[in-house]
């Protein structure tokens, strides 16, 4: 509890919150240097995305496939949805969230 109270503190929050694009932007910066590094990166910026959005488990977090947890169902130009069929939920109901930002 000591360290939630720590991260919901508005100055802390609000780095949490900016840190995927920051994230993104050192990714996109090492893409051609090092694209493994890159791609890491990415990874980390759209999970932190992700939790501070969407209450997933990190079992689900890090089960997460795109176009088939993660899916633009209106189209390259919409936001996300995020999807776990009941079967990957702990409480066997299935989960969607949507509005998650591009």
């Amino acid at each position: 509890m000591q360290l939630i109270r720590q991260v919901l503190n508005e100055k802390v929050w609000e780095r949490v919150v900016n840190c995927p694009t920051e994230l993104m932007k050192r990714a996109r910066s090492l893409k051609d240097k090092a694209p493994v590094k890159a791609a890491v990166t990415a990874q980390i910026a759209v999970a932190i995305a992700i939790v501070t959005e969407a209450p997933v488990r990190a079992a689900n977090l890090a089960a997460i496939r795109l176009d088939e947890n993660l899916i633009k169902p209106g189209g390259f130009e919409t936001p996300y949805l995020l999807v776990f069929p009941h079967y990957d939920v702990k409480n066997r109901v299935e989960l969607t969230l949507s509005s998650m930002t591009t």
